[in-house]
């Protein structure tokens, strides 16, 4: 079944179901495509290994995926037996101009705050062109070797009343528009910490999160939030601690001037107009908390189990 953000479901939907089968050398994967009934259902029956894969694209809305995994096999049939998955589309309301791109840098230093101006995309000055930091950096590191490290990277929020808010994000299915549409009110947290540990013989402990999200208010003033910007971080804050120096740190960002909470970016007005090729980002590389989906599939005949598929390894771009 598929249904908008009210649960309400929705007709003459375009649906594309996977089913992956064994070849006996590999493995193949057959489509097959349908639209949803007056009740937003889908119908649609194949032989498959313990996988089946989903997608839906459609104008207005933004583009659902995602896997469905049957538990077991009982007398040639998959268990459960004809599932129902529910599939919510999130509507593409209100997209606004944005300052959008990935940050990727070397922290200057170690042992101090280093601030990273948003708008700038650089550090602030004097060991960038930055005028004013949005997010703070510092970063506590021991070095002895490429194989024995360790490091610590404080994340803060400069204001008074800025800060970010932490969401857990399910990155292999559902809306590919993952964190919430408006930035909430309250409930902002001043700063989070990173930490990278290489041990001698042993591999990295790093505990980034790419299953997080966060939403964040800077520029918030000294006294109220009225004037501050809000915008959105998908996937965790990558640190590269490896060598004698400091740390490179990296982010995917998401600023919203205009004062409002509204999170939905605009990839056609991206603010940054000297992107290059691998810095260029898009509308779908961000968005909600779970997004359930809703086809019913039925299953005729169990295939080979296979762990894994290339069919779609999709982790939310």
């Amino acid at each position: 079944m598929v249904v908008d953000e009210e649960g309400k479901p929705i007709q003459n939907i375009p649906v594309g179901v996977g089913f992956e089968r064994n070849t006996g050398s590999g493995v193949t994967s057959v489509g097959i495509d349908g639209k949803t009934n007056s009740n937003g259902v889908f119908e649609s029956r194949g032989k498959t290994t313990n996988y089946v894969y989903y997608r839906i694209d459609t104008d207005g809305y933004y583009s659902s995926s995602g896997k469905y995994k049957f538990e077991k096999e009982v007398a040639k049939k998959w268990q459960p037996w004809n599932p129902e998955i529910k599939v919510t589309l999130r509507k593409i309301e209100k997209p606004v101009p944005m300052y959008a791109r990935r940050f990727d840098k070397v922290l200057p230093q170690k042992d101090k705050d280093i601030g990273c101006d948003l708008i700038a995309n650089d550090w602030v000055e004097p060991y960038g062109k930055g005028t004013h930091s949005d997010i703070v950096f510092h970063l506590k590191k021991q070095y002895l070797s490429d194989d024995d490290y360790a490091a610590d990277l404080l994340v803060k929020f400069a204001g008074k009343n800025d800060g970010h808010v932490k969401y857990n994000l399910d990155m292999y299915s559902g809306s590919e528009f993952k964190l919430p549409r408006y930035a909430p009110v309250d409930g902002y947290q001043k700063q989070f910490v990173r930490h990278v540990v290489k041990q001698l013989g042993k591999t990295i402990k790093d505990d980034r999160d790419d299953s997080v999200g966060y939403v964040f208010r800077v520029r918030s003033g000294v006294n109220n939030s009225y004037n501050a910007m809000y915008g959105k971080i998908q996937r965790d804050v990558e640190v590269r601690a490896m060598g004698e120096g400091t740390a490179g740190v990296a982010f995917t960002y998401y600023l919203n001037p205009d004062h409002t909470r509204n999170l939905e970016f605009d990839s056609k007005r991206n603010l940054f107009t000297d992107l290059g090729r691998a810095e260029q980002v898009d509308a779908m590389v961000h968005d909600t908390l779970r997004s359930p989906l809703s086809l019913s599939l039925q299953i005729e005949r169990p295939g080979r189990y296979r762990k894994s598929s290339p069919f779609l390894n999709n982790k939310g771009a």
